[in-house]
């Protein structure tokens, strides 16, 4: 359940601080779509503000900013929809959730 304190600007600081410094630590590694949200933890249980990195077509990138979090190659999963892949991995940094998402092209189906 949301309180009204969580939906305040303050409520952001943290997270906000967490992405400051990702983005200072890492600033070698491909840029990421980065922004802020609430993120559900993976049990589905609590939502807390935190970052989230996304990566448009860009596996690569989204490997590389994985190793550097230390997430779990286990941990992470991977889906497909349609004509729309996605990996998806939750981590942690500075105290704040972070949510990397690398997007990609399936491959086509070669059966005729």
């Amino acid at each position: 359940m949301t309180n009204a304190t969580d939906l305040t600007p303050a409520a952001q600081l943290s997270a906000a601080g967490a992405l400051l410094g990702l983005l200072s630590t890492f600033g070698n590694l491909p840029c990421p779509d980065a922004g802020l949200e609430r993120i559900i933890d993976t049990q589905g249980l609590t939502a807390r503000w935190g970052v989230a990195l996304i990566f448009p077509k860009d596996v690569s990138g989204f490997e590389q900013w994985r190793e550097a979090l230390d997430i779990d190659p286990a941990t992470v999963t991977g889906h497909e929809y349609a004509k729309s892949g996605w990996l998806f991995a939750l981590g942690e940094f500075g105290g704040a959730p972070v949510k990397l998402i690398g997007y990609y092209d399936p491959p086509k189906d070669t059966e005729q």
